[in-house]
């Protein structure tokens, strides 16, 4: 009663707390918006009208001051003219004509439109770019008529008035060039944030005109200072006027040019009116230009349009849907607290208004209504993590499985979603097509969220993110409608040295080939680790992506590169992708070989099938896309030859390394002897077991990485020789008179080379560690383009994921120890000598004679009862019309279901179910059933009660007469094998398979199987709910129970591996994996042909030395490289005007979203 009261006491006072705040911050508003609303109706006109009596005393102040300056003139009717009326007048006029509603009745011509497309964002460009074109032209002959006809210039092109000075060249050159470089730098600083563009722009002309007026005679800032422009003697006067002009400017600008949008990268067509350039009073032209509230821009439609950008920017509705599987305990905990960032209400402490759900998908997650160890170990973590208690759930049962209901901090709905692979596909993809289909056709469908501000946030179920870069990612979305996706930059977590090499491979491929593809056309792989999605954008390909797989082709698209397909499904509908390095997040990668090498199995040939399908559509793509033309085609062509080719450049460099360090060694008969090795290893590759495949690699990564640590050093060294001797090209004719290089060819390329990746270091200063893992990509250059490229192409027809499918719960990535390694390579020589000599090889429990049976058969049969079929068993085989076999079932001991949900076809075969059609019957069936749980739940108070507890309590005499009764004897159990088990008298096969599974977990449980072992049982004592039976009481329930049933049944309904096709996939597999592995053997071999027949034999005019012949082959390589370069400058620009809008001045404290390593990140990196 205590604990209730306070509790209840504690809840009210938060409650009045909350009420509190509430109250006082809609008071706060209220005030604040009455101020407002006075100051906009009130003060707003009073100062419109004196800042156009200040504009009008200006305009008539200037003629008297040049009629008092006439005296330095001749006496002309027309000059008089020119000064007492025209100047004002066109003054007047250019004010006129560089008015926002003028500006806005030429550009809109009359639509009522305030979104702007990406077509008409190109037009505008063009636009500007002709209109800039026809001044250029047009100025010139207006400029020399007003000479002509008002001012009376002789300007003849042989005359003295003609022809400037030095001094007023340079001035007029200066002039225009600073005020271009001005131009660029206000239209950026428009882009980032209001104060960065007004302040300067107003604050500009004053200074200007007291440096001017302050400066000395003579002055090189000032040339024409010596009463050029101004009388002295009416200084008073002519400060008078420029006050009067400036005070105009901010009266009428004051107060709107704070009121215009302050989205971060706002679009050019939603800042200014039009994209044209103007030197002549730049400040002025770009306020007035500029799209601002007294224009009418905002003063309608900024609150009743929800898809302008700064609404966008602000108010969005963000889908955080995550796929999981396997997912070890930190890498979920570093999801989850990446969730909590977002969730808390205090993520982001800007004016956003975003709104978060999280959805979690979960595969082969459930088996009816029981949850596997996976699941129970999520759900383990919410309490610590996102502070939800796991008995406040809603469960329900739903047609793809089961769906948990929580509500975490800051009110988040969090929904974590169960397949049951019984019910639908399992695999990312079919997950995928689950979420986005439940975002779009229910959650958007019966909610009131726009379309047009949903976005789906997809991620890894290992991801470390924070919200900055959610909102990052954001702003590309907001700014350009016509961006269908934003991925951000990834780093690999992890030791050892496959992760150093990732780390390295990871940042070239952001630095380089990510920033190339955003710069030059569009990015082609929005990754599912971390990117977002406008919904808009994935409504147009949800059907296409839903789709099965027909061919060996579509099996690598879909299946292999899920996030590849759906990316480009999104270009060649005219979508754009981009990328965002102010973004960051963090992913655990393979740290294993083994690992390594299967998840790279799957990305290679399916990046290949994808850059493929986008470069045969190249017609469709151009035509629908206007961020990609034919040279980005032809740029990304370049690319897939560069992978084909990538093991004999592989082979080559072996090669040019190993001559420069021995010249007598034949660099023909050294690519034979590699082509040999490869051919070899790929035919291994074709018949062999993928352990096998993945054990020579190791071996041939060991001994390549030698080999390739003496090649770096021929090549060093004949690099620095070279440079010493200053003799570069040593076996030439000296009577020659053919062009020859002043530098060794392989040291410009080295140091090219490794200038452009140190230079891409400095530029990315805040990852410049990277560099130095660079080591250890050169040492696995052979394992990574000559091996694994050989492996990926020859296990195409390999449909397994590869990793995470032996995972344990609890466990990371850790590989087996050396010494297990080591033991295992032992047992199977010893196996393989023992084939060879005729004698079947002996397992480990033949090893030591087995122990004499203690318990005779009279014995087992007095104290162990006959067993016998439990309820559920026996209706179980009659619901299956398998009651024939109960017998069978009964005499091995399968008495209850847990023992049957263990069984294998082995199993099956071994009770005497001897029929084809029942085997396979019975191990579909048996697949359906709930497994049971295999996590270690504590070791028990004694034998016999751990016995009750696994069912097994018939044999607690036989254990007693074997000494195993006291708690004591707990430990010993731990050792037994299946043979001292028959030695007890445990005959039957369910129950040794089900006391050696049980032992196997018999152990001392860690923290998080505690915490695992307590959320089964609070969740056990939460109801559980049928979404089919609530949704009889329910319009919202029966919605989304009808879309559930419907998707399932149309998407998702899984395919029987003998009704389905998946023994023709399998041979079109074949055929296919055939067809690359010829393209990839010939392509490799006329490449090297053509290199020693064609090319090589030219280059000997320009007396190039036989060592640098095989660096030619790098041509290739180098163009891609340079074209990379230098797109990734222009990229890092692009990202410092993000961050810098992204940078914020608060609390006389800079804040910038800097990428920090969470908590949980330094704990990942510590226990790994």
């Amino acid at each position: 009663q205590e604990t209730d009261q306070e509790t209840d006491q504690e809840t009210n006072q938060e409650t009045d707390q909350e009420t509190d705040q509430e109250t006082n911050q809609e008071t706060d508003q209220e005030t604040e918006g009455n101020f407002t609303w006075c100051f906009k109706h009130w003060m707003v006109p009073i100062m419109e009208v004196i800042a156009f009596i200040l504009q009008v005393g200006a305009l008539v102040a200037i003629p008297i001051l040049l009629a008092l300056k006439q005296d330095g003139y001749t006496n002309s009717d027309k000059n008089y003219l020119t000064l007492y009326i025209l100047l004002p007048v066109t003054l007047s006029v250019l004010s006129l004509m560089w008015s926002g509603w003028l500006q806005k009745f030429f550009v809109e011509a009359g639509s009522r439109r305030t979104t702007v497309t990406q077509e008409e964002c190109i037009a505008r460009s063009k636009a500007g770019l002709i209109s800039s074109f026809c001044k250029v032209l047009v100025i010139p002959f207006v400029a020399y008529g007003y000479a002509n006809l008002l001012l009376e210039i002789d300007l003849q092109f042989n005359s003295e008035n003609f022809r400037w000075t030095g001094l007023e060249l340079s001035t007029f050159l200066t002039h225009v060039l600073v005020s271009f470089v001005a131009y660029l730098f206000v239209w950026m600083a428009a882009a980032l944030q209001s104060w960065a563009f007004f302040i300067p722009l107003l604050l500009s002309t004053p200074i200007s005109f007291v440096w001017y007026v302050g400066s000395v005679e003579n002055s090189r800032v000032f040339p024409f200072l010596d009463g050029y422009f101004v009388d002295w003697n009416l200084e008073f006067v002519v400060l008078l006027v420029a006050s009067l002009l400036w005070m105009s400017q901010v009266l009428a600008f004051g107060y709107y040019v704070f009121q215009s949008s302050d989205s971060v990268l706002t679009n050019d067509a939603d800042l200014f009116w039009t994209p044209r350039y103007n030197g002549v009073f730049l400040e002025q032209y770009m306020i007035l230009n500029r799209k601002t509230p007294i224009t009418g821009y905002y003063a309608e439609q900024i609150d009743s349009d929800p898809y302008k950008v700064v609404n966008i920017a602000k108010d969005s509705h963000i889908f955080i849907c995550s796929t999981m599987y396997h997912e070890n305990e930190v890498e979920m905990k570093q999801m989850l607290t990446s969730i909590n960032r977002v969730a808390m209400p205090s993520a982001t402490e800007s004016e956003d208004n975003h709104k978060y759900e999280s959805h979690i998908f979960f595969d082969n997650a459930c088996s009816g209504e029981q949850l596997n160890q996976w699941v129970m170990q999520l759900l383990g973590l919410l309490k610590g993590t996102l502070n939800i208690d796991p008995e406040r759930v809603t469960k329900l049962c739903t047609p793809y499985g089961m769906q948990l209901k929580y509500k975490s901090r800051g009110n988040m709905p969090f929904y974590v979603h169960l397949k049951d692979n019984s019910k639908v596909k399992n695999k990312k993809r079919w997950s995928q097509v689950m979420y986005m289909n439940y975002v779009l056709n229910y959650r958007i469908r019966y909610s009131e969220i726009p379309k047009d501000k949903a976005f789906i946030l997809t991620t890894d179920a290992d991801i470390d993110f924070n919200s900055d870069s959610v909102v990052a990612l954001l702003d590309i979305l907001a700014r350009d409608p016509g961006v269908g996706a934003v991925c951000a930059r990834t780093h690999p977590l992890g030791s050892g040295p496959v992760v150093w090499y990732q780390t390295f491979d990871y940042a070239i491929g952001h630095w380089f080939q990510k920033a190339a593809e955003h710069i030059l056309g569009c990015v082609l792989c929005c990754p599912g680790c971390f990117s977002v999605f406008r919904v808009s954008a994935i409504k147009k390909v949800l059907d296409t992506y839903s789709s099965s797989v027909e061919t060996g082709f579509d099996f690598l698209t879909k299946d292999m590169g899920e996030d590849r397909w759906l990316c480009t499904l999104l270009i060649q509908k005219g979508w754009r992708l981009e990328y965002s390095a102010v973004s960051q997040d963090s992913t655990f990668c393979p740290e294993s070989f083994e690992e390594f090498y299967k998840q790279r199995r799957r990305w290679v040939p399916s990046t290949i099938a994808n850059l493929a399908e986008v470069i045969s559509s190249y017609h469709q793509i151009t035509s629908n896309n206007n961020s990609i033309s034919i040279l980005f085609i032809l740029y990304e062509f370049l690319l897939v030859f560069s992978t084909l080719i990538s093991p004999a450049t592989v082979i080559l460099i072996i090669v040019t390394g190993l001559t420069a360090l021995d010249e007598g060694l034949s660099d023909v008969a050294m690519i034979v002897v590699l082509c040999i090795i490869s051919v070899l290893y790929g035919t291994l590759c074709v018949y062999a077991t993928e352990k096998t495949q993945i054990d020579v690699a190791k071996v041939l990564t060991l001994i390549f990485s030698i080999i390739m640590a003496v090649v770096i050093s021929g090549i060093l060294t004949d690099t620095i020789s070279s440079a010493i001797e200053g003799d570069p090209i040593n076996h030439v004719n000296e009577t020659s008179n053919n062009f020859r290089f002043p530098v060794d060819i392989s040291a410009v390329y080295s140091g090219v080379f490794a200038a452009t990746f140190t230079i891409a270091g400095i530029l990315h200063f805040n990852e410049i560690f990277c560099l130095f893992h660079f080591i250890w990509y050169l040492l696995c250059l052979p394992s990574g383009y000559l091996f694994l490229t050989i492996y990926s192409a020859c296990n195409i027809n390999n449909r397994s994921w590869g990793t995470r499918e032996g995972a344990n719960p609890s466990s990371g990535n850790k590989s087996n120890s050396w010494m297990d390694y080591f033991f295992g390579k032992w047992h199977s020589l010893r196996a393989f000598f023992w084939r060879c000599i005729g004698r079947q090889p002996r397992s480990k429990d033949q090893d030591l004679p087995p122990p004499a049976p203690t318990v005779t058969e009279h014995i087992v049969s007095r104290l162990v009862p006959e067993p016998k079929l439990s309820k559920d068993v026996e209706d179980w085989l009659n619901r299956i019309e398998c009651e024939m076999y109960a017998d069978n079932f009964e005499r091995e001991g399968y008495t209850e279901l847990d023992f049957i949900a263990l069984m294998k076809m082995s199993d099956i075969v071994a009770i005497g179910v001897d029929k084809r059609g029942f085997q396979l019957k019975l191990e579909k069936e048996v697949k359906k059933l709930n497994t049971p749980e295999l996590v270690a739940s504590g070791v028990p108070r004694d034998v016999l009660t751990w016995l009750d507890k696994i069912k097994l309590g018939q044999y607690k005499d036989l254990f007693k007469l074997e000494g195993y009764c006291t708690d004591e004897d707990v430990e010993n159990l731990k050792g037994l094998s299946r043979a001292e088990l028959q030695s007890i008298g445990i005959t039957r096969r369910a129950h040794l398979n089900q006391l050696l599974m049980r032992l196997r977990y018999l152990q001392y449980p860690t923290d998080i199987e505690i915490q695992t072992n307590k959320t089964r049982m609070e969740l056990e004592n939460a109801p559980t709910l049928y979404l089919s039976e609530v949704a009889e009481n329910s319009e919202e329930s029966r919605q989304e129970y009808d879309f559930w049933l419907n998707l399932a049944e149309d998407k998702l309904k899984p395919e029987s591996a003998n009704l389905g096709k998946v023994e023709e996939l399998k041979e079109k597999l074949r055929n296919l994996r055939n067809l690359c592995l010829l393209v990839l053997l010939l392509t490799n071999i006329m490449w090297i042909v053509f290199l020693y027949t064609l090319v090589f034999p030219q280059l000997t005019k320009y007396n190039l030395p036989d060592r640098a012949f095989s660096l030619f082959f790098l041509g290739i390589f180098s163009v891609i490289i340079l074209i990379q370069f230098i797109a990734m400058i222009f990229h890092r620009f692009v990202t410092l005007v993000h961050l810098l809008a992204r940078t914020k001045l608060k609390n006389k404290r800079l804040e910038a979203n800097w990428f920090r390593p969470s908590d949980v990140d330094t704990i990942s990196r510590a226990q790994y």
